[in-house]
């Protein structure tokens, strides 16, 4: 770990903020992207099932140009034009957490009577006992985030209240 300058663009700034770093030299699936000014890069999780895709601009002000440019459908072709090489990765570690509350969600689409006090839940509360009768959802919460550090990724996501 060392630390280093990571560049942020906000607005027509580019912020200059020192955060610590970690390098790894090893075969990864990578590709050039020319036509984006960029280089891609997957970070498989563990299993191998799932990945991460960095994608990274040359330029350290070129993000917004990037994301004007790229698409799904080009970014899918790019997938298919990546090769496995050894290369040296230098990567920011980070910490994402995002919550987010889902109630209204849920309810939009049609899902009002677990929030009700009319809810049902038999294969949760069985018997006679009142309390267990009067089960009832206040909120749905999805917890989602990623971390990346030197033992690996971590994805993770979560639902529950």
């Amino acid at each position: 770990s060392f630390f280093g300058n990571f560049y942020i663009v906000n607005q027509d700034d580019i912020l200059t903020v020192s955060v610590p770093y970690m390098t790894v030299e090893q075969s990864f699936y990578y590709v050039e992207a020319p036509n984006y000014d960029a280089k891609i890069l997957r970070l498989p999780y563990k299993g191998g099932r799932y990945s991460m895709l960095v994608i990274l601009p040359n330029s350290k002000g070129g993000l917004p140009t990037l994301l004007k440019r790229i698409n799904l459908y080009s970014l899918k072709a790019l997938l298919y034009l990546m090769d496995k090489s050894t290369v040296k990765v230098t990567l920011p570690k980070f910490k994402f957490d995002y919550q987010k509350r889902m109630g209204g969600a849920l309810k939009k689409f049609g899902l009002h009577q677990m929030f009700q006090n009319t809810a049902s839940f038999p294969g949760i509360a069985r018997g006679n006992n009142t309390l267990l009768r009067k089960l009832v959802v206040s909120d749905v919460i999805q917890k989602s985030g990623i971390e990346l550090d030197e033992t690996g990724t971590v994805a993770y996501a979560a639902t529950g209240k």
